[in-house]
C-alpha cells in the first residue's frame, strides 16, 4: 500500500510505501524501523551517560531488554482491550502481526483536524494520507 504524504508548510510532497522491506513472507514496516532506530539511539545515549550517573552497564542492558519486551506486550494488551470483540479466537488476540489501525483497515483517510490556535493531526507527523 502506498501513501501520499504532504507537508504543506515545508513544501514537501512524498509518496511512501508502508513496507520498508520484505524478507520472505515477513514485512518490515517503516514505523517499526523508526521505533527501532529511536530505541537504538536511546540505548547509545544511556550507555554513554551511564558512568556519569553510577549505573552499571550490565543492569542497564537488563532494563532495556525487559522494557522492550514489556512495551510490546503491554501495547498489544491495550490494543486488544480497546476492541475486544473484533477477534474470533485467543490466537488472533495474541498475533501482533495482525495489529493495524482500525481507521486504516476500514479504508478511512487520515486528515488534519484544525482547532482554534493550533493544529492537531491524526496519523504520523501531520501527514495527509
Amino acid at each position: 500500500m502506498v501513501y501520499h504524504v504532504q507537508f504543506p508548510g515545508l513544501g514537501l510532497d512524498l509518496t511512501v510505501n508502508r513496507v520498508a522491506l520484505a524478507i520472505g513472507g515477513f514485512n518490515i514496516y517503516w514505523y517499526g524501523v523508526i521505533i527501532a532506530a529511536g530505541m537504538l539511539l536511546a540505548m547509545l545515549y544511556a550507555f554513554r551517560n551511564a558512568v556519569d550517573y553510577g549505573i552499571d552497564s550490565d543492569r542497564l542492558v537488563d532494563v532495556v531488554a525487559i522494557g522492550a519486551v514489556m512495551s510490546i506486550v503491554c501495547a498489544r494488551i491495550y490494543y486488544v482491550a480497546m476492541a475486544p470483540f473484533e477477534y474470533q479466537s485467543l490466537w488472533e488476540m495474541v498475533d501482533i502481526r495482525k495489529g493495524r489501525h482500525r481507521h486504516l483497515r476500514s479504508g478511512h483517510r487520515c486528515v488534519c483536524v484544525r482547532r482554534p490556535g493550533r493544529q492537531m493531526a491524526q496519523g504520523a507527523a501531520a501527514a495527509v494520507v
